[in-house]
Protein backbone atom coordinates (compact mmCIF):
# COMPACT_ATOMS: atom_id res chain seq x y z
CA UNK A 1 0.00 0.00 0.00
CA UNK A 2 0.98 3.61 -0.78
CA UNK A 3 1.05 6.53 1.10
CA UNK A 4 1.70 10.40 0.72
CA UNK A 5 2.64 12.79 3.26
CA UNK A 6 -0.28 15.25 4.75
CA UNK A 7 1.27 17.56 7.33
CA UNK A 8 3.37 18.09 10.63
CA UNK A 9 1.81 18.69 13.57
CA UNK A 10 3.77 19.92 16.37
CA UNK A 11 3.13 19.25 19.93
CA UNK A 12 1.80 21.24 22.49
CA UNK A 13 5.57 20.89 24.08
CA UNK A 14 7.12 21.70 21.08
CA UNK A 15 4.72 24.61 19.43
CA UNK A 16 5.31 26.35 22.92
CA UNK A 17 9.22 25.73 22.88
CA UNK A 18 9.09 27.38 19.24
CA UNK A 19 6.79 30.42 20.02
CA UNK A 20 9.47 31.46 22.93
CA UNK A 21 12.61 30.78 20.51
CA UNK A 22 13.63 34.09 20.70
CA UNK A 23 14.34 34.21 24.48
CA UNK A 24 17.33 31.97 23.70
CA UNK A 25 19.51 34.19 21.53
CA UNK A 26 20.77 36.02 23.55
CA UNK A 27 20.17 34.16 27.09
CA UNK A 28 21.48 30.33 26.44
CA UNK A 29 20.91 29.48 30.35
CA UNK A 30 16.98 30.01 29.39
CA UNK A 31 17.41 26.92 27.51
CA UNK A 32 18.01 24.84 31.04
CA UNK A 33 15.82 26.73 32.99
CA UNK A 34 12.41 26.89 31.02
CA UNK A 35 13.03 22.74 30.49
CA UNK A 36 12.73 22.11 34.41
CA UNK A 37 9.53 23.84 33.89
CA UNK A 38 8.27 21.43 31.80
CA UNK A 39 9.06 18.07 33.67
CA UNK A 40 5.81 16.56 33.69
CA UNK A 41 5.87 16.45 30.10
CA UNK A 42 9.48 14.97 29.95
CA UNK A 43 8.95 12.15 32.46
CA UNK A 44 5.90 11.28 30.45
CA UNK A 45 8.33 11.22 27.07
CA UNK A 46 11.16 9.26 29.04
CA UNK A 47 8.58 7.04 29.94
CA UNK A 48 6.52 6.33 27.08
CA UNK A 49 9.96 5.59 24.79
CA UNK A 50 11.61 3.56 28.08
CA UNK A 51 8.28 1.22 27.87
CA UNK A 52 8.41 1.53 24.02
CA UNK A 53 11.84 -0.01 23.66
CA UNK A 54 11.11 -2.65 26.52
CA UNK A 55 7.87 -4.03 25.25
CA UNK A 56 9.27 -3.73 21.61
CA UNK A 57 6.08 -1.90 19.89
CA UNK A 58 4.36 0.90 19.70
CA UNK A 59 1.11 -0.67 21.35
CA UNK A 60 -2.44 0.36 21.14
CA UNK A 61 -3.06 1.48 24.79
CA UNK A 62 -0.36 3.52 25.11
CA UNK A 63 -1.18 6.26 23.10
CA UNK A 64 -3.03 7.45 25.17
CA UNK A 65 -2.66 10.87 26.77
CA UNK A 66 0.52 11.44 24.47
CA UNK A 67 -0.33 14.10 22.38
CA UNK A 68 1.05 17.43 24.23
CA UNK A 69 4.29 16.05 24.28
CA UNK A 70 5.25 13.93 21.27
CA UNK A 71 4.49 15.80 17.30
CA UNK A 72 2.98 14.01 14.93
CA UNK A 73 3.21 13.49 10.79
CA UNK A 74 -0.02 12.66 9.42
CA UNK A 75 -0.12 10.58 6.77
CA UNK A 76 -2.86 9.33 3.87
CA UNK A 77 -3.10 5.49 2.39
CA UNK A 78 -4.02 5.40 -0.88
CA UNK A 79 -7.54 3.92 0.07
CA UNK A 80 -7.97 7.27 1.58
CA UNK A 81 -7.41 6.44 5.55
CA UNK A 82 -5.22 8.39 7.20
CA UNK A 83 -2.46 7.39 9.96
CA UNK A 84 -0.19 8.96 12.34
CA UNK A 85 3.32 8.85 13.28
CA UNK A 86 5.24 10.29 15.99
CA UNK A 87 8.65 11.90 16.84
CA UNK A 88 10.08 13.43 20.06
CA UNK A 89 9.33 17.08 20.10
CA UNK A 90 12.44 19.44 19.12
CA UNK A 91 13.11 20.95 23.13
CA UNK A 92 15.70 22.09 25.28
CA UNK A 93 19.32 20.53 23.63
CA UNK A 94 17.51 18.16 21.04
CA UNK A 95 18.76 15.37 23.02
CA UNK A 96 17.72 13.24 25.73
CA UNK A 97 16.19 16.03 27.78
CA UNK A 98 18.14 14.68 31.34
CA UNK A 99 21.55 14.21 29.05
CA UNK A 100 23.12 17.08 30.57
CA UNK A 101 23.59 17.12 34.95
CA UNK A 102 23.09 20.93 35.05
CA UNK A 103 20.17 21.05 32.28
CA UNK A 104 17.39 18.91 33.84
CA UNK A 105 14.77 18.90 36.27
CA UNK A 106 16.24 18.46 40.14
CA UNK A 107 14.57 15.12 40.37
CA UNK A 108 15.74 13.23 38.04
CA UNK A 109 19.24 11.12 37.82
CA UNK A 110 21.32 12.51 35.03
CA UNK A 111 22.08 9.95 31.62
CA UNK A 112 24.71 9.64 29.37
CA UNK A 113 25.02 12.80 26.92
CA UNK A 114 24.94 10.25 24.00
CA UNK A 115 21.84 8.05 25.47
CA UNK A 116 19.37 7.71 22.77
CA UNK A 117 16.37 6.15 24.37
CA UNK A 118 14.49 9.97 23.95
CA UNK A 119 14.32 8.88 20.11
CA UNK A 120 10.75 7.66 18.97
CA UNK A 121 12.24 5.45 16.45
CA UNK A 122 9.75 4.19 13.65
CA UNK A 123 7.30 6.70 15.41
CA UNK A 124 4.56 3.90 13.96
CA UNK A 125 1.33 1.70 15.65
CA UNK A 126 1.69 -1.90 15.00
CA UNK A 127 -1.36 -1.73 12.69
CA UNK A 128 0.33 0.74 10.21
CA UNK A 129 3.92 -1.22 10.17
CA UNK A 130 2.88 -2.91 6.80
CA UNK A 131 2.40 0.22 5.11
CA UNK A 132 5.96 1.25 5.54
CA UNK A 133 7.79 -1.80 6.23
CA UNK A 134 6.44 -3.61 3.28
CA UNK A 135 9.84 -4.00 1.29
CA UNK A 136 12.93 -4.10 1.78
CA UNK A 137 15.00 -2.81 4.60
CA UNK A 138 17.98 -0.12 4.33
CA UNK A 139 20.25 1.12 6.60
CA UNK A 140 22.81 4.25 5.53
CA UNK A 141 24.86 4.80 8.42
CA UNK A 142 27.31 8.19 7.71
CA UNK A 143 30.25 8.62 10.57
CA UNK A 144 29.73 4.63 11.93
CA UNK A 145 32.56 4.81 14.03
CA UNK A 146 33.10 1.29 15.70
CA UNK A 147 30.20 -1.33 15.02
CA UNK A 148 29.36 -1.85 18.54
CA UNK A 149 28.52 2.42 19.19
CA UNK A 150 26.37 2.79 16.25
CA UNK A 151 25.55 -0.07 13.56
CA UNK A 152 25.53 -2.72 16.42
CA UNK A 153 22.66 -0.04 18.34
CA UNK A 154 20.86 0.11 15.35
CA UNK A 155 20.32 -2.81 14.28
CA UNK A 156 19.28 -3.98 17.45
CA UNK A 157 17.02 -1.59 18.67
CA UNK A 158 15.33 -1.65 15.20
CA UNK A 159 14.88 -5.21 15.18
CA UNK A 160 12.67 -4.55 18.51
CA UNK A 161 10.04 -2.63 16.59
CA UNK A 162 10.15 -5.45 13.25
CA UNK A 163 12.63 -3.84 10.90
CA UNK A 164 15.23 -6.24 9.78
CA UNK A 165 17.68 -4.96 7.41
CA UNK A 166 18.40 -6.57 3.97
CA UNK A 167 21.86 -4.32 3.30
CA UNK A 168 23.66 -2.09 5.05
CA UNK A 169 25.84 0.86 4.22
CA UNK A 170 28.33 2.82 6.50
CA UNK A 171 31.19 4.99 6.02
CA UNK A 172 33.83 6.13 8.78
CA UNK A 173 36.37 8.31 7.87
CA UNK A 174 39.01 7.23 10.82
CA UNK A 175 41.10 4.34 10.52
CA UNK A 176 39.16 1.14 12.11
CA UNK A 177 41.76 -1.67 11.51
CA UNK A 178 39.73 -4.16 13.52
CA UNK A 179 36.75 -2.76 12.71
CA UNK A 180 35.25 -6.34 11.49
CA UNK A 181 36.33 -8.25 14.64
CA UNK A 182 32.87 -6.86 16.18
CA UNK A 183 30.49 -7.75 13.65
CA UNK A 184 28.11 -10.53 14.21
CA UNK A 185 28.72 -13.08 11.60
CA UNK A 186 24.80 -12.90 10.44
CA UNK A 187 25.65 -9.36 9.82
CA UNK A 188 28.74 -9.48 8.04
CA UNK A 189 27.38 -10.87 4.45
CA UNK A 190 24.58 -8.00 4.44
CA UNK A 191 27.09 -4.82 5.21
CA UNK A 192 29.23 -2.62 2.95
CA UNK A 193 31.89 -1.21 5.02
CA UNK A 194 33.80 1.72 3.90
CA UNK A 195 36.72 2.98 6.25
CA UNK A 196 37.05 6.55 4.39
CA UNK A 197 35.10 9.04 4.11
CA UNK A 198 32.20 9.82 2.03
CA UNK A 199 32.78 11.93 -1.33
CA UNK A 200 32.02 15.82 -1.36
CA UNK A 201 31.07 15.46 -4.73
CA UNK A 202 26.82 14.45 -4.57
CA UNK A 203 26.97 13.16 -7.90
CA UNK A 204 29.59 10.92 -7.85
CA UNK A 205 28.30 7.44 -8.41
CA UNK A 206 29.87 6.21 -4.76
CA UNK A 207 28.44 8.62 -2.69
CA UNK A 208 25.27 7.74 -0.15
CA UNK A 209 22.68 9.18 -2.06
CA UNK A 210 23.57 7.86 -5.18
CA UNK A 211 23.52 4.21 -3.59
CA UNK A 212 20.42 4.72 -2.33
CA UNK A 213 18.77 6.19 -5.67
CA UNK A 214 19.84 3.20 -7.27
CA UNK A 215 18.65 0.69 -4.85
CA UNK A 216 15.88 2.11 -3.89
CA UNK A 217 11.77 0.52 -4.92
CA UNK A 218 9.03 1.69 -3.61
CA UNK A 219 7.36 0.13 -0.35
CA UNK A 220 11.08 0.12 0.51
CA UNK A 221 12.32 1.07 4.63
CA UNK A 222 15.20 3.62 4.73
CA UNK A 223 17.06 4.51 7.47
CA UNK A 224 19.55 7.54 7.14
CA UNK A 225 21.88 8.45 10.01
CA UNK A 226 24.40 11.40 9.28
CA UNK A 227 26.91 12.26 11.85
CA UNK A 228 30.28 12.48 10.27
CA UNK A 229 31.70 15.26 12.06
CA UNK A 230 32.42 17.32 8.93
CA UNK A 231 29.97 20.27 8.43
CA UNK A 232 30.36 21.32 5.25
CA UNK A 233 30.30 17.82 4.27
CA UNK A 234 26.87 17.18 6.18
CA UNK A 235 25.36 20.45 5.20
CA UNK A 236 26.10 19.83 1.26
CA UNK A 237 24.30 15.80 1.79
CA UNK A 238 21.22 17.98 3.86
CA UNK A 239 21.10 20.81 1.44
CA UNK A 240 20.48 18.04 -1.10
CA UNK A 241 18.16 16.28 0.61
CA UNK A 242 15.97 19.24 1.52
CA UNK A 243 15.84 20.36 -1.89
CA UNK A 244 14.79 17.40 -3.66
CA UNK A 245 11.42 15.94 -3.19
CA UNK A 246 12.38 12.68 -4.13
CA UNK A 247 15.08 12.00 -1.04
CA UNK A 248 12.37 13.23 0.96
CA UNK A 249 9.74 10.66 0.27
CA UNK A 250 12.83 7.23 -0.05
CA UNK A 251 14.24 8.42 3.03
CA UNK A 252 11.95 6.73 5.36
CA UNK A 253 14.10 7.99 8.61
CA UNK A 254 16.77 10.51 8.86
CA UNK A 255 18.84 10.92 12.29
CA UNK A 256 21.48 14.11 12.10
CA UNK A 257 23.84 16.05 14.37
CA UNK A 258 23.73 19.22 13.95
CA UNK A 259 26.16 21.18 15.91
CA UNK A 260 25.51 24.53 17.43
CA UNK A 261 27.48 27.41 19.26
CA UNK A 262 26.00 27.14 23.01
CA UNK A 263 27.80 27.16 26.41
CA UNK A 264 26.04 23.98 27.39
CA UNK A 265 27.16 21.69 25.13
CA UNK A 266 30.91 23.52 24.16
CA UNK A 267 32.44 21.02 25.27
CA UNK A 268 31.02 18.41 22.94
CA UNK A 269 30.57 21.01 20.39
CA UNK A 270 33.45 23.66 20.33
CA UNK A 271 31.70 27.24 18.84
CA UNK A 272 30.73 26.61 15.53
CA UNK A 273 29.54 29.04 13.21
CA UNK A 274 25.85 27.74 14.03
CA UNK A 275 22.84 29.19 16.54
CA UNK A 276 20.81 27.36 18.71
CA UNK A 277 17.88 29.31 16.84
CA UNK A 278 19.37 27.63 13.41
CA UNK A 279 19.31 24.54 13.83
CA UNK A 280 15.68 24.43 15.84
CA UNK A 281 14.50 26.41 12.62
CA UNK A 282 16.23 24.20 10.42
CA UNK A 283 15.01 20.67 11.61
CA UNK A 284 11.11 22.81 11.63
CA UNK A 285 11.26 23.34 8.56
CA UNK A 286 12.93 19.32 7.56
CA UNK A 287 9.64 17.84 9.23
CA UNK A 288 7.18 19.93 7.61
CA UNK A 289 8.43 19.06 4.43
CA UNK A 290 7.41 15.64 5.39
CA UNK A 291 11.28 14.68 6.67
CA UNK A 292 10.91 12.43 9.56
CA UNK A 293 14.36 13.95 11.15
CA UNK A 294 15.36 12.95 14.50
CA UNK A 295 18.44 14.84 16.22
CA UNK A 296 20.95 12.07 16.87
CA UNK A 297 22.92 12.87 19.99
Amino acid sequence: MTYRFINYTPSILEEAWYRNRGLYIDNASRICSDLDTHAKELASWVSFNTNHLKNNTYDETSWSGIDSVFSKFVYEKSNGETFTRIIEPLVGHFRHPYALPHCKPMSVEAVNVQDRSYVAFGGLKPLDNDVFFSGKHYLFDLGTADFPTSLGYLIATYAKIGVDFDRIWAWESTPRPKYWDSVPSEVQGKLHFYNKGISSDIDAQSHPLQILSKFYQPGDYVVFKLDIDNSELEMSVMKEIMEDEHLQHIISELMFEMHYDSPDMERYFGKPNMSYINVLETFRSCRQKGIFLHYWP
